[in-house]
């Protein structure tokens, strides 16, 4: 991993990563030792390669017409 990669990885996942910087990962869902290692770094590799995927912009979208007219519609009638 680059520099750049790995101070993304550090930003995006700075919830698991405890104050040594490591990222600890953990699985029991299987009885055996060696499909639960398996599991912790099919995870890992998800995990690495979800935080270095580009985060896509939202995309603005206009109020549609109808939920205009129900709000200002609402207002004038007032609570009752």
């Amino acid at each position: 991993l680059t520099d750049y990669q790995k101070k993304i990885l550090m930003n995006r996942l700075s919830g698991r990563i405890n104050t040594r910087g490591e990222l600890q990962l953990s699985c029991e869902e299987h009885r055996s030792q060696f499909r639960n290692k398996e599991e912790v770094v099919s995870r890992f590799a998800k995990m690495v390669a979800d935080a270095l995927k580009p985060v896509r912009k939202r995309r603005k979208t206009k109020v549609p017409y109808s939920a205009k007219r129900k709000r200002l519609d609402n207002k004038k009638k007032g609570p009752m």
